[in-house]
């Protein structure tokens, strides 16, 4: 079921096993990553649901700028909305891969969810069905 998209990401509910998904298509610009990300809140809220995967393979650089306002203030809305497990399928390219890890590194811990990275789509989606 698809609840958002546009040139550069798409989410869609998965409601056979209860989960969202986030697929970057293009390198957004800063403020097209800030409103998908604030999109992926809504939909937690909407189908209070937790769980996300998310498609950072083509997402690219994420701005030191984006990176803090992820770990930061936006990490602190998604732990509101019931934020609790994630799934990362990593970027392709070496500087969206240290853009993503350093992002989830800078995360406060106990607000983030329990995530994994992977390079399979069928690797994320079944670790992401056997949580919680």
């Amino acid at each position: 079921m698809e609840l958002f998209k546009t040139d550069y990401l798409t989410i869609q509910y998965r409601p056979e096993d209860n989960y969202l998904q986030m697929n970057w298509t293009t390198t957004p610009s800063s403020s097209e990553f800030r409103k998908g990300m604030n999109e992926l809140i809504e939909a937690m809220k909407s189908k209070n649901c937790g769980k996300v995967l998310t498609d950072t393979r083509k997402l690219g650089a994420i701005s030191p700028e984006d990176q803090e306002w992820s770990s930061s203030e936006w990490a602190t809305e998604a732990a509101g909305a019931g934020f609790k497990r994630l799934a990362i399928l990593m970027p392709e390219d070496i500087f969206g891969m240290m853009s993503v890890e350093d992002v989830m590194s800078n995360v406060d811990q106990e607000q983030v969810a329990t995530h994994a990275f992977f390079k399979s789509e069928l690797d994320a989606e079944g670790w992401l069905r056997n949580q919680n």
